[in-house]
């Protein structure tokens, strides 16, 4: 799906999905009065203004497909590094597994 998202534009109807998941999450923190209560006073304690979810839906909203598209080239098509901590005897067990996620230093 990464590589189609570099190559070719999101559908309007995975746009639409993508936007009302997204937007539920957001909502789904307001469902009490004291998780409204909670979210706002946390955004003024913070560099956001007691506005900033109301900007946030504003900004999932106005989300386009070449933006999608643009983000995916910006930041999926780069190498990426992964560092894991792990002890020998596991490491030796996840060998094949490792050597198939990229190069082992």
């Amino acid at each position: 799906h990464i590589r189609r998202l570099v190559k070719t534009l999101p559908t309007d109807e995975e746009i639409n999905n993508a936007k009302k998941a997204l937007k539920t999450l957001y909502i789904q923190d307001f469902e009490t009065a004291d998780s409204q209560t909670a979210a706002i006073s946390g955004k003024l304690q913070t560099k956001y203004s007691w506005n900033y979810y109301n900007k946030m839906m504003e900004a999932i909203e106005n989300v386009t497909a070449a933006d999608i598209q643009r983000v995916a080239e910006k930041y999926l098509t780069r190498p990426s590094v992964i560092s894991i901590l792990t002890t020998d005897e596991a490491a030796k067990k996840s060998k094949d597994f490792l050597k198939a996620q990229g190069e082992i230093v």
